[in-house]
């Protein structure tokens, strides 16, 4: 099965996004990934006192996915420094 982050053939590099949107992961709470999030969803209509989505557009819910932030060490430095140590014994 093809991993759903990797890039669609286009040629350009792709970008992981996150698997909960930002106001989920703000609040803690659990996110269902869809476009808008069930909380994103339940926040606008309570807002905006309205029973149902349908024919609302997915911008007005500001559920936003980020791309998912690079972790572990910066890649070359740890290399760069191992070598400056061993050139200095």
């Amino acid at each position: 099965m093809p991993d759903p982050s990797a890039s669609d053939g286009s040629g350009g590099s792709s970008v992981a996004l996150c698997a909960s949107c930002d106001r989920c992961r703000a609040r803690k709470t659990k996110c269902d990934g869809q476009r808008p999030c069930g909380n994103c969803a339940a926040k606008y209509l309570k807002k905006h006192k309205l029973t149902s989505i349908d024919g609302i557009d997915v911008a007005l819910f500001e559920c936003v996915y980020s791309p998912a932030k690079r972790r572990g060490p910066v890649p070359g430095k740890a290399g760069q420094a191992r070598k400056v140590s061993e050139m200095q014994v």
